[in-house]
């Protein structure tokens, strides 16, 4: 591959990797066959030297019924002893497969599992594309085995195989809201729903249900939303009950779909009012409306009330026993908890849940892929960026296999990752792949075009270029403000004020004659009112980059000093790092850089001793009333000292008091 730059070769070898398994017999007749790697959409890969491979080294080999056995094993996702007995005949299909074990014919463990196994991933894929006529038969007698074990996934996903449409829609009866995050059962159903007319996928409020909520995953509303009108010719229901029934999943579904399309005031009346009147045995369909309640207070910036929210949907979902629900919902905590500038905790406790979910017979891809894209977050947010690496691969991994629209914030944390080394030719190219494939999706721009344009946006303005981050923000901007008014998606729910301040920024750079300190502090006032700490800790150095452009020192040391309080108590090192590559930079080694950008630090006039009790205690907070109680003094007499001490440090407020001593060298 040396004809290809270095950049196209590094990920021409990733794919051909991924697609080989690194079998090193494999990556040798991938470059064999002479296929266009280089190109983003392959064409039908010849696998003539890989079937030449196979019939030489392991069909030659075998007797024709272990032949057989092993092609039939091969169109199986998984398979296990008792599987074999019933589909190659009882006392001979356990005795083929162990003979095919003990000679090495590529079989292993399938998903770690001490129960069951697979034939290699890449040359079961090179044998299920072959033509093979037998095959719907042995996929219809595995679906016949599965549902006697009462696997319905394992069952549906044979019979959609065996192309018996009919009988794969009848096993989804036994489906609920929980089956949509295990292993491919979303994409199952949207296959089925895609290949095969209304009649059949949405015939049942049950199977509508179901199709809906995999196309809201997925991220196509227009869809979604048709589905969900199908639900008006199950009206009227033959009793009242039934039929407030049946309204109260329809105002749940709609009201998911208004959520995830930013519009927060009738999502809001949907949840309400489906919340009014679910049953008690609907509590997979409650969880989901307090699930989407949790979101819209965390947009809001109402921490405490997402919190209330979320620990009522917590307790019901241990009551029933789910702990798939349980998991969602622990996604929602720990979105609350990263608010709150607590990314440790978060960690941890996504980290407990990942371990519990991982011992699961059916491992919950959906599920552990957007753990993976949020613990990639919080290992970001705490500068542990190889960490973060990792498990945004993971997740990018897991939800382009589920068909999740959360995919996106996989490549923008590789794209941050990128930035934060300089590397802003990577960066962008990673923001290009995410965009690619959301439209490839065909997601709606709703949900990926305002967080690729803030992160480009802060790119920009870290390359020095804030005409194009300017210009940018304030047209994505108007899509949050009246009249359109969206809400930003439920998994960026700090965007529209980030949005907003590097806005801010962006016209510092221009030097715009406009108020920007004051602009920035409602964003500050509001974050801190709602106990946003990780928000917090990004306005104020904000605000301190702000104060740095327009030479007010006092304000960039005040604001820098506070932030990094919270950034040194809240572990938040990566949001250090962040700001530390905007062009200013305003965290110096030595403090000499701040002195010298005022003349008069060098002509203060030095404290008196009780000047210096008052500004000690007013480094510690306290108020006028209370200095003046501890150093057994007047009211009066204490302002006085506080005028004298602004005077002497020529500055006007205390803050700016404490930090001017403190670069002076007083030991506060």
């Amino acid at each position: 591959m040396r004809h290809l730059a270095p950049e196209q070769a590094g990920h021409v070898a990733t794919r051909i990797v991924q697609r080989t398994g690194g079998w090193c017999a494999g990556v040798r007749m991938a470059l064999l066959q002479k296929c266009d790697w280089s190109q983003s959409i392959q064409p039908q890969q010849r696998v003539d030297t890989l079937l030449d491979y196979l019939q030489h080294e392991l069909f030659s080999s075998l007797t024709p019924e272990l032949t057989e056995a092993w092609r039939v094993l091969a169109h199986l996702p998984r398979f296990n002893a008792e599987l074999c007995e019933h589909l190659l005949g009882a006392g001979e299909g356990a005795q083929h497969l162990r003979t095919l074990h003990a000679l090495g014919c590529f079989i292993e463990p399938w998903n770690d599992s001490p129960h069951w196994l697979q034939i290699f991933a890449p040359l079961a894929r090179v044998m299920r594309e072959e033509q093979w006529p037998s095959a719907r038969s042995w996929h219809r007698r595995a679906c016949q085995w599965f549902s006697a074990e009462q696997d319905w996934r394992s069952a549906f996903e044979q019979a959609l195989l065996a192309e018996e449409y009919e009988t794969a829609v009848s096993l989804l009866q036994h489906f609920n809201f929980e089956h949509l995050f295990e292993e491919q059962t979303v994409v199952l159903l949207l296959r089925l729903h895609e290949c095969h007319s209304e009649e059949l996928t949405l015939s049942t409020p049950q199977l509508i249900g179901l199709i809906t909520a995999a196309l809201l995953f997925a991220g196509r509303f227009e869809q979604a939303a048709h589905c969900i009108g199908q639900l008006s010719r199950f009206m009227p229901q033959p009793s009242a009950q039934q039929e407030k029934q049946l309204i109260a999943r329809w105002q749940m579904l709609q009201g998911w779909l208004m959520h995830l399309q930013g519009q927060m005031a009738p999502a809001r009346e949907y949840f309400r009012q489906a919340l009014d009147e679910l049953a008690v045995d609907a509590w997979p369909a409650r969880l989901l409306c307090l699930s989407g309640q949790t979101q819209q207070a965390l947009l809001c910036g109402d921490l405490e009330l997402a919190h209330g929210i979320n620990r009522e949907a917590l307790c019901l979902a241990r009551a029933q026993g789910s702990l798939l629900f349980e998991g969602l919902l622990e996604l929602d905590h720990a979105q609350v908890l990263e608010q709150r500038g607590a990314p440790a905790r978060a960690e941890n406790l996504l980290l407990s849940i990942e371990q519990l979910l991982s011992h699961r017979a059916e491992r919950p891809t959906p599920l552990l892929g957007r753990i993976a894209l949020r613990r990639g977050r919080l290992a970001l947010y705490m500068g542990r960026e190889q960490q973060a690496a990792d498990f945004f691969c993971k997740g990018i991994e897991d939800c382009l296999r589920s068909h999740d629209k959360r995919v996106l914030y996989g490549y923008l944390g590789q794209a941050q990752l990128a930035a934060n080394r300089m590397d802003y030719a990577q960066a962008f190219e990673r923001l290009r792949e995410a965009e690619r494939v959301m439209q490839q999706r065909q997601i709606p721009d709703t949900v990926y075009r305002g967080a690729l344009l803030q992160l480009s946006s802060q790119f920009w303005l870290q390359q020095g270029r804030p005409q194009l981050a300017q210009e940018a923000l304030s047209r994505v901007l108007r899509h949050y403000q009246p009249p359109e008014a969206l809400q930003a998606p439920p998994a960026t729910v700090e965007l529209i004020p980030r949005i907003q301040y590097l806005l801010i920024l962006a016209k510092a750079y221009m030097h715009c004659e406009e108020d920007l300190l004051g602009q920035l502090e409602p964003l500050l006032k509001q974050a801190q009112s709602g106990g946003a700490l990780t928000l917090e800790a990004e306005l104020h150095f904000a605000l301190a980059e702000v104060a740095s452009l327009q030479q007010q020192p006092f304000r960039l040391i005040e604001h820098r000093e506070l932030g990094c309080r919270i950034v040194q108590r809240a572990n938040l090192d990566g949001v250090r790092h962040q700001f530390s590559l905007l062009p200013s930079n305003f965290f110096p080694e030595e403090k000499e850089v701040f002195l010298a950008s005022s003349e008069s630090f060098e002509c203060a006039s030095v404290l008196s001793r009780r000047e210096q009790q008052v500004l000690e205690l007013v480094a510690l907070g306290d108020s006028n009333r209370q200095i003046a109680e501890k150093l057994f003094l007047s009211l009066h007499t204490v302002k006085t000292h506080v005028r004298r001490i602004y005077t002497k440090l020529a500055v006007e407020r205390r803050t700016h008091a404490v930090a001017k001593a403190r670069l002076l060298g007083f030991k506060l």
